[in-house]
């Protein structure tokens, strides 16, 4: 929970995804930080809006790229391209997905909810 005592007024007007404006209590700082794969922390210091019709943590595209999980230049087409091994990892996920999902009879003919087939 956060205390009102450190919350301090905004002049700022912010509108939600629909374009409704999202009436604001107040900011307050706050750091932001995580750890890479690798063990390496990474932070940022970022304003955090605080609403009482907002019930979520949402993350602007500033502490994104301050937490380098985008790039500066996001949104630009080709500015996160996947690396080999993590565009393989996410190609293998998706057919064990596929063949997860497929099931067959014994007659070798896939039909949706029967056994997994053994069929050669």
């Amino acid at each position: 929970h956060i205390q009102p005592d450190i919350i301090f007024p905004l002049q700022a007007r912010i509108e939600g995804a629909s374009s409704e404006p999202i009436s604001l209590t107040g900011g307050i700082m706050v750091e932001i930080s995580g750890k890479t794969d690798t063990g390496r922390l990474i932070s940022t210091l970022q304003l955090m809006y605080v609403s009482k019709a907002v019930k979520h943590v949402y993350l602007s595209l500033d502490a994104c790229i301050g937490l380098q999980v985008v790039p500066p230049n996001f949104p630009q087409v080709g500015s996160c391209p996947p690396t080999t091994a993590t565009h393989l990892d996410a190609i293998t996920a998706a057919i064990t997905r596929i063949e997860n999902s497929l099931k067959c009879t014994n007659t070798g003919i896939i039909q949706p909810g029967t056994e997994k087939c053994s069929c050669p």
